[in-house]
């Protein structure tokens, strides 16, 4: 006997919780740039039996031309501490070998490692090899103190750190919170609200030969090509398939659109639908929450994806009603500025990003709206709407990734999101089509009216 189809969705659901559901991923401790400047020193002395207590510490990092560095850490301790390092220098080398070894700064293997005690004051050297690196515009790009998924935030640890470039170059860019003065950012533990020790994940860096216009754009191509390089692995698990299936759909549509009638009821139709899917989300959503368990992490989905679609939902179904009410006129100018909206689009969504991922998820169906339009027209600006959607798929993804802590919003809850938006779509692309078909029919039918060729 074949089982009813109920029991088959109800199998479906349950088997793609894992899916949707929330995932933890464990976010590692913070690392210091400096290490032996503060706690993770007096650690690791502790652990060797010494009584350490840092008064105060400084890291100059000096960077070379050719992208090696040298690292400065003048670090004052307690006399007591002082007077044992100095008399057994060998236990000085084993504390900082482990707090290098303690994987809690940012940097992990140090060359040229050298420790000195001048009274009260431990001078700490070490140099790191290719620390910068050379990008296009001639821009030198620091980024030791850049963190992968796997390691934590970079944050300043000693109360005052400065990182120098060649005498040559000015710092175009460099993580919030530092003082910028030609080729030296610097950092200090003061009461200036500007100062905030904790750097991020992607704290780079750039020396450009200088602070025009053409320096900053080289940074900013620099910075950002940096950025995406690290968060690569899991922009990748986000906005693979997503952005592939949406280039899909909006080549299905140039394809096929002429197909795509936007015919009297047609908003009825469409507001129908939105209602509908919204009441059956609402419904699930709330018996999951009322059965727990599994259907609760099932209901905790629903409501992410209700929130996430609920305001494209309601512009779609306000555009398409205001459509079929206004009986709108597209003009002769329609075609220009759906053209000129088509080319900003992706202009916006990457000179904005990641902060336009927002965009996409708010406003993406007016995109469908306005290639619909050139579609209808026969525009060959048209052809630029798969390549298009499939960025803004990647540029939404921005905002997810690296994946630390609890991970909401999971790479198939998101890929839910993307489809659910491009589905409102594909009416405001029938009614762009519709519209740029006006544009191009002929204006004198045999009653005097307009015909439309869609």
């Amino acid at each position: 006997m074949r089982p009813p189809h109920a029991a088959i969705a109800v199998v479906a659901l349950l088997l793609l919780v894992p899916v949707f559901a929330p995932a933890p991923a464990a976010a590692p401790p913070p690392e210091g740039v400096c290490g032996v400047c503060g706690p993770g020193f007096e650690r690791a002395a502790e652990d060797a039996g010494v009584n350490v207590t840092v008064a105060e510490s400084q890291l100059v990092v000096r960077v070379d031309d050719d992208g090696d560095s040298r690292w400065t850490a003048t670090v004052e301790v307690n006399p007591e501490a002082a007077d044992e390092f100095t008399t057994n220098h060998s236990l000085l080398d084993r504390v900082v070998r482990a707090t290098f070894d303690s994987s809690r700064t940012v940097v992990d293997e140090p060359r040229d490692l050298t420790a000195q005690v001048h009274d009260r004051t431990l001078v700490i050297q070490w140099t790191v090899p290719d620390a910068a690196h050379r990008r296009t515009g001639d821009v030198l790009l620091f980024d030791v103190f850049t963190q992968d998924q796997g390691e934590g935030e970079a944050y300043v640890d000693a109360d005052r750190v400065a990182v120098r470039g060649p005498e040559h170059r000015v710092v175009t860019h460099a993580p919030d919170g530092g003082t910028i003065r030609g080729s030296i950012v610097s950092w200090a533990d003061t009461d200036a609200g500007s100062y905030h020790p904790d750097l991020g994940r992607h704290a780079t860096i750039a020396f450009a030969p200088d602070g025009g216009l053409v320096a900053q754009t080289a940074t900013a191509l620099a910075v950002r090509g940096h950025s995406l390089a690290m968060v690569e692995p899991d922009l990748r698990a986000y906005a693979q398939w997503p952005a592939l299936l949406l280039g899909l759909v909006a080549t299905g549509l140039l394809l096929a659109g002429g197909h795509l009638t936007f015919e009297d009821g047609a908003a009825r139709r469409v507001v129908y639908a939105i209602l509908a899917t919204a009441g059956c989300l609402v419904t699930l959503g709330a018996g999951g929450a009322l059965l727990g368990g599994e259907w609760g992490e099932l209901a905790f989905v629903f409501a992410l994806e209700s929130v996430g679609l609920a305001p494209a939902a309601v512009l779609t179904a306000a555009i398409v009603t205001l459509a079929e009410r206004v009986d709108p006129d597209p003009g002769p100018r329609a075609t220009t500025v759906a053209a000129i909206v088509a080319v900003g689009w992706p202009l916006v969504l990457v000179l904005g990003a990641p902060g336009s991922a927002v965009l996409v998820l708010l406003l993406g169906p007016l995109a469908f709206l306005a290639y619909g339009v050139l579609a209808g027209a026969g525009h060959p600006a048209r052809w630029l709407f798969p390549p298009v959607a499939a960025l803004g798929a990647v540029v939404a993804a921005l905002p997810f990734v690296p994946r630390i802590g609890v991970v909401f919003v999971t790479p198939g809850l998101f890929a839910a999101l993307l489809v659910g938006s491009a589905l409102l779509g594909v009416p405001l692309f029938a009614l762009g089509r519709c519209l740029g078909g006006q544009r191009t029919a002929h204006p004198d039918g045999p009653d005097g009216s307009r015909t439309t060729s869609v």
